[in-house]
């Protein structure tokens, strides 16, 4: 698969996780790549264009701005309830052989998202995770991550293999005994609310 059919990929798992009928429409057992991409889009009114020179899928929404670029700019910008957008990037730390693929989201101010909101940052983050990024598909979720208690201010979120991250020490302590206790293996086991109990 290469790297363009990756991105596909990416705007394919998007837009069915944003419940877009042109990608619903695709079938589970065809290959998700750029060519049931272009087949699928290209008759849909509201679905991401690919721009053939640069290799590039774009979509704006009034929610949302994607940018899947297969040289490397894979963003998904969230346009906030109230007015506090959120990124989600999936990227490479290190050179070609030897990087960590991680996918970050960042947010100004993580207090303020309601639910839903961390309901579209979660669709990103697990749309993105394919390709080099899918073992990042079973860390545990940011809506399962929020029972621990958002920081204020600014933080970024780093979900890499085996761990999620954060330049957040407030949080980063409370990720460390999540993943103590096991949290980051069993997280289905863990329920959203005040307090994250087995």
């Amino acid at each position: 698969m290469t790297t363009t059919d990756i991105t596909a990929k990416m705007a394919i798992r998007l837009a069915r996780g944003f419940r877009q009928n042109w990608a619903l429409a695709i079938p589970k057992s065809s290959p998700w790549d750029l060519d049931t991409f272009g087949r699928y889009s290209a008759p849909a009114r509201r679905a991401p264009s690919y721009d053939n020179a640069d290799g590039v899928i774009t979509h704006t929404t009034p929610g949302m701005t994607w940018t899947l670029d297969a040289r490397g700019d894979i963003e998904v910008e969230l346009h906030g309830e109230k007015k506090t957008p959120a990124w989600v990037q999936a990227t490479r730390f290190g050179d070609y052989l030897t990087g960590t693929y991680v996918i970050q989201a960042t947010c100004a101010n993580w207090k303020a998202l309601s639910e839903n909101e961390l309901w579209r940052i979660d669709v990103a983050c697990s749309s993105l995770a394919c390709g080099p990024w899918k073992p990042l598909h079973e860390l545990p979720p940011v809506r399962v991550l929020a029972a621990l208690g958002w920081p204020q201010g600014r933080m970024t979120l780093t979900f890499s293999p085996g761990a999620v991250e954060t330049d957040s020490d407030e949080l980063a302590v409370r990720l460390e005994g999540f993943r103590v206790a096991g949290g980051f293996e069993r997280w289905e086991q863990f329920r959203i609310g005040k307090r994250v109990t087995k």
